[in-house]
This record gives C-alpha cells, structure tokens and sequence, in this order.
C-alpha cells in the first residue's frame, strides 16, 4: 500500500540534502483522513517511528493502528513520559531490536532512538519549532530505502496555538491572572501558582498552566506590580498598592521575549507547511 500510495503522488517526492545525507521526503502535507492514510503505509516488514505533538495522541494514535492492522502482523506501541522508566526501557528495548514493529512517541524521546535502524519516519504532527524539526530530520535512515513521510497539516495550528498561549501569555489573560492574583495578597509562591492555575483553568483558560502563572508573575514583577520576599524557608507574594495609570506591557523583558517568540513561530509554522519540499532551506525551515 505504501508503495502504490507513493506512485499516487509522485509529485510531491523530493530528495533533499541535509548533514550529508539525502533525505527522501514525501510530501503529504494537508492530506485528510490522515489517520486512515498513515495506517496505509504501515506495513510489517519496515520498522517504523511516529512522531506526533503530545502524550494523549501517542495512546490516541497507537489504538487506531491497532484496530486498523488488526489482521495483519504489525505489532505497534507507544511511548511517552508517563509510563514508569521500565516501562519506557523495555518499549525502547523491543522496538530497537525489532520485535515492535511500529512506534508511536514524541520528539523528546528522538535521542534515545539515535542508533535504532528505522525504515521510515513518519512526522504526523507539525513541529512546534525549528529545533524540533531538526532533531526530527536527524533520526538516521538507510541511504537508500529510507523515507520520510510529511502528515501535519494547517489544522495543527489550533493545538501549538494553544501551547504558545501558555508559554506566552497575552494581555487579556495577564489582566485576569493580576485581578486575581490581587485577591490572594501574602500567599507563599507555591500554593500562590497551584490556586491561581486551578481557578483560571476552571473559569474557562484549559491551556492555563502553572508555568504560565510563573511566566505572568515574573512580567509583573519586573512591572513593580508585585515583590517576593523570603520567610523562613519559603517565599511570599506581596503587592503594594495598584498603579494609578495603565502600565505598558512592552516594559516588561519576559512579555517582550514570549510575544516575540510566538510571532516568530508562527511565522515559522507557517512557512513549513507551505513552502515547497524541493525548495531551498527547507529541511532547515529557513
């Protein structure tokens, strides 16, 4: 099926070039049913690696191979960080010394796969940044037979959208995190960013996180709308009185360096899912 999948759309393969090695790519960018598709492609006789963009979708997608192959001798599993260790040893184990045929995981478990012989490498989700991507393109491949397959598409950007968001978080949310925050005056940092992350989320922010409080609070205090200060062995919130005038986000380093992060990641997502494979920079993301 692989095979004949390919021949379909000999258009969109490309060779390109990158640390030495070509790099057969093919191009499946925007395709729908893109579960059915890469189910297609499986076959039981290429060991092969599946990247997808969380934990969920790693248990999310094995079950489907599952259900799909099930006549088939494909054994498939998954990986992420919340198995225990020998859990994820023993996944790793069989996968590398070929009894898993299929793996499905996520791109920060690339390193440990560095020396693993795979066939083919699917990228099911788009990258979340550059950095990912080369890591990504650096899984080794056979010079010859190797293939890489290119799933993600434009409807990718709704969930990295949502990442972005909690990694850098906007004026809005920072409003609310600051009323809030306001309510909850004299409280050590630890129980401050539990409370603050539970009601945010329960009052409708589900991609609010206890890093994006941590992020929110290191905005306001470069602002001066907050002070820590150590008690014991602990540290304590404070907030002098409320400015009179509306202070300008942009004189805080933190906001300044996430919104120029998200744009700039934007701009670069977008870029990956339309420019050509045969162009230029494009394994670079450039």
């Amino acid at each position: 099926p692989a095979d004949r999948h390919a021949d379909r759309h000999a258009d969109r393969h490309a060779m390109c070039s990158s640390s030495g090695k070509n790099l057969p790519l093919i191009d499946l960018r925007g395709t729908t049913g893109r579960p059915s598709m890469l189910a297609s492609l499986i076959t039981g006789e290429k060991q092969t690696l599946i990247i997808v963009d969380c934990a969920y979708r790693t248990l999310e997608l094995a079950a489907y191979l599952r259900r799909a192959s099930s006549n088939y001798d494909r054994p498939v599993a998954f990986l992420h960080h919340q198995l225990s260790p020998a859990e994820r040893e023993a996944i790793l184990y069989f996968f590398t010394e070929g009894t898993i045929k299929t793996l499905v995981t996520t791109s920060s478990f690339l390193p440990a796969l560095k020396d693993t012989k795979i066939d083919q490498l699917m990228v099911y989700n788009l990258p979340c940044d550059q950095q990912e991507w080369l890591s990504t393109l650096a899984v080794p491949l056979p010079e010859k037979t190797g293939q890489v397959y290119l799933l993600f598409g434009k409807g990718d950007i709704k969930a990295l959208e949502t990442h972005l968001f909690s990694l850098a978080p906007d004026r809005n949310s920072l409003a609310r995190l600051y009323m809030l925050t306001r309510q909850l005056n004299n409280e050590n940092v630890l129980r401050l960013l539990t409370g603050l992350t539970s009601t945010l989320q329960k009052s409708g922010l589900k991609w609010f996180r206890e890093y994006t409080a941590g992020i929110g609070l290191a905005v306001f205090h470069e602002l001066g709308l907050i002070e820590c200060h150590r008690q014991d062995d602990q540290y304590i919130i404070s907030l002098p009185p409320a400015p009179k005038e509306k202070l300008n986000l942009e004189d805080s380093r933190t906001f300044r360096r996430g919104q120029k992060m998200k744009d700039r990641v934007k701009i670069w997502q977008e870029r990956l899912l339309s420019v050509p494979v045969k162009e230029a920079g494009f394994l670079a993301g450039e």
